[in-house]
This record gives C-alpha cells, sequence and structure tokens, in this order.
C-alpha cells in the first residue's frame, strides 16, 4: 500500500535552544507539527517545510518545572500540552493572526526560467502567522507516564496507577478519573469473575485511545498489555472494565480506528495484532508480525515504536535494534530497511525514537536516537487506499503528494488479452514509471493530492487535492482546470472519484461538499467541456455525508454517513442531458459498526449461484458486497413475486465470505471470457499475512446437470504469495504489485545524509497464480475443474511454467517432510500434468532444478514414469534436448553402462537430426565416463579428461583433440583446429595437416605470419591413381606452402596411436555412418557443420570413399539440392544485358565465347577476419553470417573479360595441340568480328556486358555459403573426390576449377598404373558424361547456367580425346594446351606457366551435327546414346585426319593457324 522514493529530506531547524529532539507529533490535520526538544517547543508548516513558532523556555522554568517529555495536540489545533520530567503539565495556546497576512516575504526569482506563471501563486503559496505562547503549568502527583487526548480532554496517566482527566483550561475532572485498582481485568468480558490488579507499583506507561472501538489501549509497567473499555463513551469509573492481552512482555501499543484493532509491540522483535470480538467481547489474535529468516536472519531487538497509517491501511513498526518496517493492515510486509543496500559498511542507522505520520500518509516523520536529526521520508501509496472503487480497473498507478505514478505498460488505450491470442505483456512490461505532475496553478492552494482516477482506456485522468479537482489528458497532455476559481474552492471532494461512459458521453463522477450551501452533494462533470465550470455539471443532492463511491456499467452506488447505501441509474433524458435517478435505498446500520467502519462497498454480478454463461444485458443481477473491517460480506438481490411492482426487489440477510480482507477485487461483467469463465467470474480477495483467497465457482459437468445438488457452487481457495498485489488480471491469471528497491550513491557527507539511507525507486513485480488454483482443486478432489480452467489457459506463454511450479512446490514438501503423509499429492499432480503436452518438459525441469536426493521420491514406485520411458518418448516425439535432461537423470539413478548405451543412442539421434551442440555434449560425455566405474550403480558425472587416455586411430573421424576437462570451452574459438575448413590455404603456426591424427602443437612462434599462396593445383601434387590405395599403403597427406621457418607437422612412427577403446571405437563408427550417409544424399552443408563440430580429419577419409560414398550418380539432383542446401541463388542472365545484345546478329553465345578466364587481373580478395566459413560460437552456435570481403587472403576468383586476340597471338600456331569442332562458318564468323561496324572497343563493351550476365547473379549470393562452397571445393578436389569436385565448380561457375580438374585428369593418365588404368578411364568417363547432363540441364530447365556451361564445354571433348587413346594403348601424346609467350615473358623454369596461357575450348555440344563426330549426345527423349567402343575408336582416327586435312588446306592458302579458331577462350 505505502512505498517511500527518492531520499529522505533532513529539516534544519531554528538553533534556539538544545539540539536534542524528543518528540515530533502532528496535529488532526497534518498541517502543523510540533517539534519538542528539552527547553524547545518548535511549530513547522507542512508545505512548505518552514518553522512558524517557536519558544524556548528559560533556565528557571527548566530548573523548577524540568524538561520536556511529551507532548500532545488539542483537536482543534489550538492548545498543546507539554509533560515535564519533573512532573509538571504545562498548556500553551497557538493562535492564528489574522491581521498579518504573510508571515514570510516571498520575492520571484531574476532567473526568467524559475520566474511565477502567475502573480496569484503569491497569495495561494502564503503562510499563515501563528503566535505560541505559556498559559499555566499544573503538578502532577508522581508525575505523569502517558497523555492521550479524548475530545475536549486530556488522560494522564501517573506512577501511583491513576489515570487522570484534565480540561484543556488545566481544571481536573475528579469524577472520571481512573484507579487501576479498582478497575476489573478478565480475559472477556462473559467471565464470571473480573479481578482488579493487586500488584503494588503497576502503573501505565503507555496509553491509546480509539472512539470507535469505545476504549484504551494501555501498556503497564510490567510488560502486560490490557485494553480498557465502558459501556458508554464518557468512561465512568464505575463502567470501566479491563480485558487483558495474553502477554507479558509488551513495549509499546498502537490502535487502528477502522478496522477495529489493536496492536501489541513485544520484547521478542514481535508484534501481535487483536481485535475484538463481538461475541464475548475479549482480544483475538487475528495476526502475528514477524520477519522471516528471507527478510532478516537475525533479531533487530524489541519493537519500540508503533504507528498506524490515517487511513489504516498501514502500520509504522521500529526496533530499538534499528530499522523501520511498513506492514498492511493484516500482517503483509510491505517494507523493511533492514535488507537495504547500505554498502560495505552496513552502517544501519536508520535507528528512530519518535516517528509520526505526515498528511495523507504521504510523509513519515522520524527522529535518530541520538535526537540530533528530523527526517522526513516521502511515501507514495495506492489509490485503493482513498479510493476503493478503483480495484476493479486493471490499470496500475500510485498516488504522490502532487504527482501520479503510472507504470508505461499500462497506458496503452487498446491493450490485447490473452484469450485473443495470448497476451505475455503482463510478466514482460516495462518496470518503467510515468510520472505526471499536477498542475502548479492547482497544487498550490490544494495541496496535497487526496484522490485519482484513470479512466477505462487509461486515456483521461481525474485528481482532486483539497478542493475543486483537475482533469488531465494523455493525448494532448494538457491540464484541464476551471475557469471560475471561486468555483473551485467552493466544494470539497469527499467518497472518491470515478468516471461515467465512455467517448463522447464520458463524465467526472464525485461525491462532495458543498461549502457555501453547507450541503452534500454527487457531482457529474462532463469531460469535453474546454473548461470546467458549474453551468455545466449534473448535481445530485444527498441526506448525508458521502464516505464511498462505485459503479457498475451505468449503476451509482453511494454510501452515506447516515449509514444508508443509495443506488442511482444514469441514463440520458430527452434533451441528451444525463441524469441521475434513485432506485433503491439500503439500510446497513443494522450492522451495528460505526459508519467509518465500512472499508468499501461495490456492485457485482457474482453470487453463490453459478451459471456458465451470465447475461452482459443490463439486466444482469446487481448484488452488493461490503467490507466492514475487514470482513466481506455479500448482500444478494432477489426479485418479489411481481417484478412489475415498484420496489418489489429486495436485498437478503448478509453472507459473510472471508476475514481479515483487505482489498477485492470483482470481475468487469463487460469483459466476462467464455473460454476462461472459472477466471473471469471469480472473486479475489487480499488478506494480508493470511495470503489470496480466491471465491472460485465451480460449474457442474455436461449431463450431470441435476445431480450433486448438495454441492456448493462456489468454493474458497487460500494461498500465500510473495508479492503484495494491487492489481488483478483475470484473463491473464496474473497478480501485479510493486516493491522498493534501493540504489546506494556515494554520500557527498554526514551534513547532507546523516543516516546513509540509500536511494528509493519503485519497482513493478507479478506472479503467476495458476499453479495455486490447480493444487488446492486437486487438494479438494476437483481434478476436473482444476483441469477446465487449464485448458482455457494452454495458450499463456507462462502456462508450462505454472505447471513447473505446481509440481515443485508439491515434491519439495511432500519429500522433505519428517512425518508421514497420509493422502499424497503428488501421485495426483503428476496424474493432471500428464494431460498436457507439456508433461516431459514439466518432469524434468522441475527435477533438474530440485535436488538429487529428491528424485527417488518424484520416479519412485507408482509416483512417476520410469526415467527410460520418458527419454523413449523424448526420443519418439524429436525432443532431443528433453532426452539430453533425461540422460543426466539416467545417469544419477542407473547404472553407468544404462546411462551410456543411452547416450549412445541420443548420440545416434542428434546427429541424425542435425543437433550438433548436443552431440558434441554427448561425446564429451560419453568420453568422461570412467571404465572402472561401469559396473556402479549411481555413478557420478566426471567431466574431467586424463591426459593418459587413448586418442583416436589413424582414419577414425573421432580425433582425441575433443577434450573433457573443465578448462575446455564447448567449442574450441581457434579456427586453425578446424581441419576441414582451413584445408591447405592457410598455414598457422601449430596447426596440423588435415590428414593428421596429431593434436597441434603447443609451442607457437609470435613471428609468424600469414602468406598468400597459390591455388591447390599448383603447389600440390595430385595423387596420381584414382583407385584404393592397396593394403598396407597409407594415403599421401596434404602439403602445405608453409612460410619461413616453419615447422610443419607429419606422422611419425612414435606418434603412432595406440589400440583405443571399444567405446571410441563404436564412436567413431557412428560419425563414420552419419557421415557417409550424409555424404550419400548430398547433403554437404550438414557434412560440413559435422565436421566443423568433431574436427574431423575429412580429407583422407573422402580419399578412400571416392569411389564409394564420395560418388555421384545423378550430378543434376546434386546441384540442385547444392543449391537448396547453401541458400545458393540459381543464375539467370540479366534481361538488361539480353536485350542490349539481342539487337546484333551474333548471339550472346557466341559473343561469350570470345571471353577469356582471366586469373591475373583478378583483384585478390582480401577480408578483414580470418574466420572459417562454419563459424562455432563458444557455445558451439554455428554462424552464418557473411565475412567480410568476401574470400579469405588466399582465394583467387577467376573472372570473365573480353578478349580481343593480337595479330601476334593470331599467327601462332602448334600442330596437334588444338583442335576444333566448329566449321568454316563459325571462323569465318568471328574473323568478321573484328572487321564490323562495331570496332574493337565496342566489342569489348558488348562482350563485357555478356560476362556481366554471368557475374552478376554470383555477386549477389550469400558471402558466407560462397565460402563454404569454395572451402569443400579444395577439400574435395585435395581429396581427388573429382564428381563432388566437379558440381562444386559448376555450382560456383568456376571455370578456371574445371580446367584444373580436367588436368588432374592428364596427369593421372600420364602417370597411372596399367593396373589402374580402367578405374582411371571410368572416373573421366564420369566426368565426361556429367558435364554433358549438366549441358542438356542448362539448354533445357535452368537457363541461367547456359553460358557459363558453353564456355567450358569444350572440355568435353578434351575428356573425349583423353579416354579414346587408352583403348588401342597407352596415352604417348596427351593433347596439351599451347603455349603463347608474349614479348617480355620469361619462364621460371621447370613446372612454371607463363603468365598468358591460351587453351582452347570446344564448341558446344549442341551446335556440331551429329554426322561430324559420333560421340555421345542427348536425343530428344533426353536419355544419354553412349556410342560403342569401336565406333570411338572409327571416330578418333576420322577426327585425326580431318584434323591434319584442314591444317595442310590452311598452309596452302598462306594463312597462319591461329589459336583463337572455331570457339576459343583465352585463360589469362
Amino acid at each position: 500500500m505505502y512505498y517511500p522514493v527518492n531520499w529522505p529530506r533532513v529539516i534544519r531547524l531554528p538553533s534556539l535552544g538544545s539540539p536534542i529532539i524528543h518528540r515530533v507529533v502532528c496535529n488532526r490535520d497534518k498541517i502543523l507539527v510540533a517539534v519538542l526538544s528539552s527547553d524547545t517547543l518548535t511549530i513547522l508548516y507542512n508545505k512548505p517545510c518552514v518553522p512558524v513558532a517557536c519558544l524556548k523556555r528559560d533556565e528557571k522554568s527548566l530548573y523548577e518545572h524540568g524538561e520536556n517529555q511529551e507532548v500532545e495536540w488539542k483537536p482543534d489545533s489550538t492548545a498543546i500540552a507539554i509533560t515535564t520530567s519533573k512532573g509538571y503539565l504545562s498548556f500553551y495556546d497557538l493562535k492564528f493572526l489574522s491581521d498579518q497576512q504573510h508571515l514570510y516575504e516571498q520575492r520571484d526569482s531574476s532567473v526568467p526560467g524559475l520566474k511565477r506563471e502567475s502573480a496569484e501563486l503569491f497569495i495561494k503559496d502564503s503562510i499563515p502567522a501563528f503566535s505560541l505562547k505559556h498559559c499555566q503549568t499544573i503538578p502532577i502527583d508522581s508525575g505523569a507516564t502517558g497523555m492521550v487526548c479524548i475530545r475536549d480532554e486530556l488522560m494522564v496517566a501517573t506512577k501511583y496507577g491513576h489515570i487522570l482527566r484534565y480540561h484543556w483550561n488545566g481544571t481536573l475532572n475528579r469524577d472520571y478519573c481512573l484507579d487501576l485498582r479498582r478497575v476489573p481485568f478478565c480475559v472477556d468480558q462473559l467471565a464470571a469473575r473480573a479481578v482488579p490488579i493487586t500488584e503494588p507499583n503497576i502503573f501505565v506507561s503507555l496509553i491509546d485511545y480509539s472512539p470507535l472501538l469505545g476504549g484504551f489501549a494501555v501498556v503497564l509497567n510490567d510488560g502486560r498489555g490490557a485494553f480498557l473499555t465502558a459501556t458508554t463513551l464518557k468512561f465512568d469509573p464505575n463502567q470501566v472494565q479491563g480485558i487483558w492481552a495474553p502477554l507479558d512482555d509488551v513495549t509499546c501499543t498502537a490502535i487502528n480506528h477502522r478496522y477495529r484493532l489493536v496492536a501489541f509491540g513485544r520484547r521478542n522483535s514481535h508484534a501481535d495484532v487483536y481485535t475484538i470480538d463481538e461475541t464475548t467481547g475479549g482480544l483475538q489474535l487475528s495476526h502475528t508480525l514477524q520477519l522471516s529468516s528471507k527478510d532478516f536472519p537475525g533479531s533487530p531487538g524489541p519493537v519500540q515504536l508503533l504507528k498506524w497509517s490515517p487511513d489504516g491501511c498501514c502500520l509504522a513498526l521500529c526496533w530499538a535494534g534499528g530499522a523501520v518496517s511498513l506492514w498492511s493492515t493484516f500482517g503483509a510486509l510491505l517494507l523493511c530497511t533492514l535488507n537495504w543496500d547500505y554498502g560495505s559498511t552496513q552502517h544501519h542507522s536508520l535507528t528512530v525514537c519518535a516517528m509520526d505520520w505526515g498528511i495523507e500518509g504521504y510523509q513519515l516523520w522520524m527522529i535518530s536516537l541520538s535526537g540530533d536529526v528530523l527526517t522526513q521520508m516521502e511515501l507514495l501509496k495506492s489509490p485503493l487506499t482513498a479510493n476503493p472503487c478503483m480495484s476493479s480497473k486493471e490499470r496500475l498507478y500510485l498516488h504522490g503528494q502532487d504527482r501520479i505514478y503510472i507504470n508505461i505498460s499500462d497506458t496503452s488505450p487498446h491493450r490485447t488479452t490473452s484469450s485473443s491470442g495470448g497476451d505475455s505483456g503482463a510478466l514482460l512490461s516495462s518496470k518503467q514509471w510515468l510520472v505526471v505532475q499536477a498542475p502548479s496553478a492547482y497544487m498550490a492552494g490544494n495541496w496535497p493530492l487526496r484522490f485519482a482516477t484513470l479512466d477505462a482506456k487509461c486515456e483521461n485522468l481525474a485528481v482532486a487535492g483539497r478542493t475543486g479537482f483537475a482533469l488531465y489528458s494523455f493525448a494532448t497532455r494538457r491540464w484541464k482546470l476551471f475557469g471560475n476559481e471561486s468555483q473551485e474552492r467552493d466544494f470539497v471532494v469527499a467518497g472518491g472519484l470515478l468516471w461515467l461512459g465512455s467517448g463522447g458521453q464520458a463524465h467526472v463522477v464525485m461525491g462532495c461538499y458543498n461549502i457555501g450551501a453547507d450541503r452534500d452533494e454527487i457531482r457529474l462533470y462532463p469531460r469535453d467541456n474546454p473548461r470546467l465550470d458549474n453551468a455545466s455539471c449534473i448535481i445530485q443532492q444527498v441526506a448525508g455525508q458521502i464516505l464511498l463511491l462505485n459503479m457498475m456499467r451505468d449503476t451509482l452506488l453511494v454510501y452515506t454517513s447516515d449509514c444508508h447505501i443509495s443506488l442511482f441509474e444514469a441514463e440520458a433524458s430527452g434533451s441528451g442531458q444525463l441524469q441521475l435517478t434513485r432506485t433503491q435505498e439500503i439500510d446497513v446500520s443494522t450492522l451495528g459498526l460505526h459508519p467509518a467502519c465500512l472499508v468499501a462497498a461495490t456492485l457485482t454480478s457474482l453470487s453463490h449461484a453459478t451459471e456458465p454463461q451470465q447475461s452482459l444485458g443490463s439486466s444482469c443481477q446487481q448484488n452488493i458486497l461490503l467490507n466492514v473491517c475487514g470482513r466481506v460480506l455479500l448482500i444478494q438481490r432477489s426479485e418479489g413475486p411481481d417484478e412489475s411492482d415498484e420496489g418489489s426487489a429486495y436485498y437478503s440477510a448478509p453472507t459473510v465470505l472471508a476475514s481479515s480482507v483487505e482489498i477485492l477485487w470483482v470481475p468487469n461483467p463487460d469483459r466476462l471470457c467464455p473460454r476462461k469463465p472459472h477466471l473471469t467470474q471469480a472473486l479475489w480477495l487480499c488478506c494480508g499475512a493470511h495470503g489470496m483467497r480466491v471465491w472460485l465457482p465451480l460449474y457442474p459437468r455436461e449431463g450431470d446437470k441435476g445431480h450433486h445438488a448438495f454441492m456448493s457452487k462456489r468454493i474458497m481457495l487460500p494461498f500465500q504469495l510473495h508479492i503484495y498485489p494491487l492489481s488483478v488480471l483475470f484473463e491473464e491469471a496474473i497478480l501485479i504489485g510493486v516493491e522498493t528497491d534501493t540504489l546506494l550513491y556515494p554520500s557527498s557527507g554526514i551534513s547532507e545524509n546523516p543516516w546513509l539511507i540509500p536511494l528509493c525507486v519503485l519497482e513493478r513485480n507479478s506472479q503467476v497464480y495458476l499453479h495455486h488454483i490447480f493444487r488446492q482443486l486437486i487438494r479438494r478432489n476437483l481434478g476436473f475443474h482444476a483441469w477446465e480452467i487449464a485448458r482455457g489457459c494452454t495458450a499463456l506463454p507462462y502456462f508450462s511454467h505454472s505447471l513447473e511450479l505446481l509440481l515443485h512446490e508439491v515434491l519439495e514438501e511432500e519429500a522433505t517432510s519428517k512425518e508421514p503423509i497420509p493422502d499424497a499429492l503428488l501421485p495426483s499432480v503428476l496424474e493432471f500434468i500428464q494431460e498436457f503436452p507439456v508433461y516431459l518438459k514439466t518432469i524434468v525441469q522441475c527435477a533438474r532444478k530440485t535436488e538429487v536426493a529428491l528424485w527417488p521420491y518424484l520416479f519412485g514406485a507408482g509416483v512417476a514414469a520410469n526415467p527410460r520411458q520418458l527419454f523413449q518418448r523424448c526420443l519418439d516425439s524429436k525432443q532431443l534436448d528433453l532426452a539430453a535432461s533425461y540422460l543426466i537423470i539416467l545417469q544419477n539413478m542407473e547404472p553407468v553402462s544404462i546411462s551410456r548405451q543411452y547416450a549412445t543412442v541420443l548420440l545416434d539421434a542428434a546427429l541424425e537430426n542435425c543437433s550438433w551442440d548436443l552431440a558434441k555434449e554427448l561425446v564429451r560425455f560419453l568420453r568422461a565416463i570412467d571404465p572402472s566405474d561401469a559396473d556402479s550403480a549411481t555413478p557420478s558425472f566426471s567431466s574431467a579428461w586424463k591426459p593418459g587416455s587413448a586418442p583416436s586411430p589413424a582414419g577414425s573421424l573421432l580425433p582425441s583433440k575433443i577434450s573433457l576437462g573443465s578448462q575446455t570451452p564447448p567449442v574450441s574459438p581457434n579456427p586453425e583446429d578446424f581441419n576441414f575448413l582451413l584445408g591447405s590455404t592457410v598455414h598457422r603456426p601449430g596447426s596440423r595437416t588435415a590428414g593428421s591424427m596429431k593434436s597441434p602443437s603447443l609451442e607457437t612462434n609470435a613471428g609468424f605470419h600469414r602468406e598468400i599462396t597459390r591455388s591447390i593445383s599448383e603447389t600440390i601434387p595430385i595423387s596420381k591413381n584414382f583407385s584404393t590405395p592397396p593394403a598396407g599403403k597409407e594415403v599421401p597427406p596434404r602439403k602445405k606452402s608453409a612460410p619461413v621457418n616453419s615447422h610443419p607437422i607429419t606422422i611419425t612412427a612414435e606418434h603412432d596411436p595406440p589400440d583405443p577403446s571399444l567405446e571410441e571405437l563404436y564412436m567413431d563408427l557412428i560419425l563414420q555412418r552419419h557421415v557417409r550417409r550424409l555424404l550419400s544424399a548430398g547433403r554437404l552443408r550438414d557434412l560440413g557443420y559435422l565436421v566443423a563440430y568433431f574436427e574431423c580429419p575429412l580429407v583422407n577419409w573422402l580419399s578412400r570413399e571416392r569411389m564409394r560414398a564420395a560418388r555421384v550418380d545423378d550430378f543434376v539432383s546434386a546441384t540442385r539440392r547444392l543449391h537448396t542446401d547453401f541458400n545458393w541463388p540459381f543464375p539467370t542472365v540479366s534481361t538488361q544485358s539480353v536485350r542490349k545484345l539481342s539487337n546484333r546478329s551474333i548471339s550472346l553465345e557466341e559473343k561469350l565465347q570470345a571471353l577469356e578466364v582471366d586469373v591475373t587481373a583478378a583483384p585478390v580478395m582480401t577480408s578483414a577476419r580470418s574466420d572459417p566459413p562454419y563459424q562455432l560460437r563458444q557455445n558451439g552456435e554455428a554462424l552464418l553470417e557473411p565475412i567480410n570481403g568476401g574470400l579469405l587472403l588466399q582465394t583467387v576468383e577467376a573472372q570473365l573479360k573480353p578478349h580481343v586476340p593480337s595479330q601476334e597471338e593470331w599467327s601462332v600456331q602448334s600442330e596437334g595441340d588444338q583442335m576444333s569442332l566448329a566449321g568454316e562458318d563459325r571462323l569465318n564468323d568471328l574473323d568478321g568480328l573484328q572487321e564490323s561496324s562495331w570496332g574493337v572497343h565496342t566489342m569489348a563493351v558488348e562482350v563485357a556486358s555478356a560476362a556481366a550476365a554471368i557475374n552478376e547473379p554470383l555477386q549477389k549470393a550469400n558471402a558466407q555459403s560462397e565460402l563454404q562452397l569454395r572451402y569443400l571445393l579444395q577439400l574435395f578436389t585435395e581429396a581427388d573426390c573429382l564428381d563432388w569436385a566437379l558440381i562444386l565448380a559448376v555450382t560456383l561457375r568456376d571455370a578456371m576449377a574445371v580446367l584444373r580438374l580436367v588436368s588432374m585428369m592428364r596427369s593421372a593418365l600420364n602417370s597411372c598404373q596399367p593396373s589402374n588404368q580402367a578405374a582411371t578411364i571410368e572416373v573421366v568417363t564420369r566426368l565426361r558424361d556429367a558435364l554433358l547432363a549438366l549441358s542438356h540441364w542448362a539448354e533445357t530447365d535452368c537457363q541461367g547456367y547456359r553460358p557459363f556451361m558453353n564456355v567450358i564445354y569444350g572440355q568435353v571433348g578434351i575428356l573425349t580425346k583423353l579416354i579414346l587413346p587408352q583403348s588401342n594403348g597407352p596415352l604417348t601424346s596427351p593433347t596439351e594446351p599451347s603455349v603463347v609467350l608474349e614479348s617480355g615473358a620469361t619462364t621460371q623454369g621447370t613446372g612454371t606457366k607463363s603468365r598468358h596461357t591460351s587453351v582452347t575450348l570446344l564448341t558446344p555440344l549442341g551446335r556440331v551435327p551429329e554426322e561430324d563426330l559420333d560421340i555421345p549426345v542427348f536425343k530428344t527423349n533426353g536419355k544419354l546414346d553412349l556410342p560403342s567402343e569401336g565406333a570411338l575408336l572409327q571416330r578418333s582416327h576420322q577426327l585425326e585426319q580431318s584434323t591434319k586435312k584442314e591444317q595442310q588446306v590452311n598452309q596452302h592458302q598462306g594463312e597462319p593457324v591461329s589459336a583463337q579458331q572455331g570457339s576459343s577462350c583465352v585463360i589469362s
């Protein structure tokens, strides 16, 4: 209810007398504050806080009468009484000086921004002048021990056991003085025998009075507490009776008038709160204020002070050991300064000797124990304390003295409810607050705020202070005040503020007291008027003072001081003006209580009977709920026999629903949700220390109507909370509250912050309550109703969390119980949770958050399913993460062999579903199991990896690099460890070769640096044998171009690993099987991530699998799969480029054939990052973000550019080195191309456009995917898996890579052994067939690949040329590309190519008639027609003869044989 905010203010007093302060007491209306020191009485004005009167006693008075001790105000604030240490009572008069207008002279600031808005504010802020003078001093026998004021008399307790009654003029009323020895005491008023106090020297040390209870609460000097009552308020000594409190260690007392409670502080740091039993008249314990061990583990000392707030909603308590706490009416802890953050010093200096509440409860005045500091703590309070009608609203906001704090998350006018799609904003909303400052023009004369209300859509705010009211619009952010200030000062708002209607008919409804007419009224002001004016308001006069207001739809409830409840109907008249019509009046005076004891009154449609679908019309039942001193009464409305008769409706006798209730929330009848009838038609009650209670409807099952008539239609369910609720969200199943958090700032000095109190800030908190309802219903065997409620809440994002809380609380309570449980609740809870799909998740999450010692009870006999069964259910439903959690449970509850078996099964499933993180951790888990614990029943999980463990064997896919030590991160961030990724492109110090199984050396050289090398085909010799290596021979490892001073790692005999264990072999077998499965299915992306996570040496393994798993049967499908897996776009020829070339006589393909593949002119693209393409975070998650720069340091991309041959290039020829399948017409077209009207420059521009048509899609592709594809291309090329290498090269449209593959084939055929020649020819044949298949696919289905396929199609002829001679014998003179040296180009030695190497590519096969060359072609049906071996030999011989004849004809004509004849492409 009350929450401190900001820092406390230190009040500086005039230094006239002693600096030691004893008491601070506010007057009745809290405007004036009396501060009493040893010799000085100071009167402070509250707003602004300045002294208005001060009186210092002289030395003679101090010597004769003693120092000041206690101070008490007269009810009308015209006199003050002070007791002294030597037994005297002094009276002082305080008079208002009407002739003196201003006590302080007000001067405006010279700064323009600080000047006041209007000169009228000088008058409004005027501080009245007072005169304080001493009247008389009278002696008191034996001295005063306590003092309290009742009406016009002052009661003073003495040390002789007397309670004297003085008039304010100093005379003693002897007839009504009390003597404790003559007052009978008993435990209640029904006791047959009352015994007076007979012990000597017993007197009253503290006394408090309440007119509503009609008695005094007293504390005796021996520690006993009692309550003195009488039959009349005159307190005739012969009628006074004492009621003992069953305590003997009482230190202080305080009375709550509104709730009729008596609080006693005790020496054991507790405080007991009692209520008056109406039947016996005795003191009945209501609750105890006690700090839990969570709030403070020790004892703060005896209770020193107790003070109730003015509205009775909060109790301030302080201990002698230091600290202040705030408690709600019925014992909920709101604040305790013991758990504040005081920094490293932990200086609990909030030790007070006196305190009092300020005006409206916004301030708490405190005096330090030393008495030298007076502090004022600022507080915020809930609007429910002054305006209980706001309990039906879901908005969360708080009152301040001159501002309103509104939670930002609740200021949206349109909040989506969970019934229409799940609203998680209630839990995830912002914790910031919107502070709306009241206008200074209004607050200058009406401080502080007393009421505030928000409309239903949170679009308008109405506030009321001392007089009048003001409106605020969130849309315009402007305040609306009265145009005539006299009208604003003419009435005082009383009873509350609320909104009626919405849209253009919205009105502000208030109860008020008309000062000028001296009457009580109900006023309605329209919202949309430009100014507030009495001329437009609707006035309804009432008989008594309005105490409470509430509304349901158009029905207004008004409770007045004459104990009458009046009901008004608001309806529009014929002229459109709103009118109030009184429909009924109810007398509640029969309750026999004071009118102020009625805390809240509200209209509701709830009743004892329940209907699943209540009517939403205007004729819904209007029952009344009353909160009388914490007891909730339901008064139901019943219709008479004839509904047409006037007044036929009557109200039945009240029914008590609950007690100790602070706040009640009723559902909004306009927001009843059919999907959640239980929650939206429930009554919620906040009962302080007793927790929360909900009056829940119970709807019968379908088909059971008429049966079980004895069962109640509603049930009251109690449960405890961790927060203090201020709002209930019915549909979202959430309680919202506020708590105080502290922030410690460095203190600027003791004078500024003498108590070192931290800054107090507000924090919004929330709590779900579904699990509490489920538990209470299941405990009462009402599981069906719990299931019905849960069925409507499954869409809530925190539903599974509620089930987990339900299971956790029941498990903790029953498993840790020291007493046997006759009827355990856990089996029923588990049976209930099994009805929902989140059952598996709920069980394992609860188990993982619970101690292992409680697992046997959870999974014990008949309580829950066996963990093995739950594990298998997770596997069947593909919930692998949950299965991994169950594996931890199996490890602790089953033998090691069982847990290892299930871990292996889960590893296989994780690899199958590409759950790489989980698979990585499972490998760690399996490697961490100690073989010596294989027979242990309940082994403990150990993640320590011993350095002496056996590494993986050579050729294994599971390297020994995977360490399980606690120092090793889940995934190494070092990119050098990813063998699969880096290959031999970059050599880093300490890195290992891809084929090596040796761990990287720990020695590094800081002087190493990166060097750019050539591609693999130029630096690494390719294996000459494409067949499987013979037994006993090892595949040659990759060589790397290492920088200077590098130390390459090689496999030596002494590093050969020992034989692995059976478990490691089995894990390696699983990995190999999945790698083979991924490769066979063409899932190269998943294969890359698997190898990256497990650091598998892929190159050696691929070398062995190149004729098995790495063999590709359908190249077109594999290419499509690559595009899909890598999100690689299919190429498309640019429409603009095609349109430019469409008007020319030469086709696009012909111009593409005039392109050259340039690797020297292409810029070397360096990357700002050196991360591998398959990047892994520390937690093992793969990153797919593009890397800046596209390629790595050593990647060189072949570019297509237009090539215009020079005269030297046309004149150079080499017979036998080139062959052309193009006809003479194709040569003539190219010859004429140079002589056409385009010219050389125009030709270059047009061909460049054609090149852009090929490269444009590649530039738009994902850079990260391109990196991954190029790495795969390098690794497959190095492993001699040429099938996949060709597919990757075509996918990347890398012509240079295709030429390297053809060159590899030529080298392999030259160096292969006769026994391996057949296997090598088979590989070459598959590559040729692959090019033919891809060319046909490009011609028919994927036109974007046509330009590229036309460029590389000449390699089909070269591969065919390589195949044909092998049928007659070894290839003695393979076709080699002719070498053309430009002027100035020199060779670098053997094996070094020149800068420009010209290789003629063949014309696409589609351009050559089949009768010219009988090579494999695709027929019209799309099938490949392969010629016979004899036909191939015959056509090869014909081809050689035709080529020689053609060259002779050209030489006879004197024309040089050009290297560019036909359709050629120069590779630079």
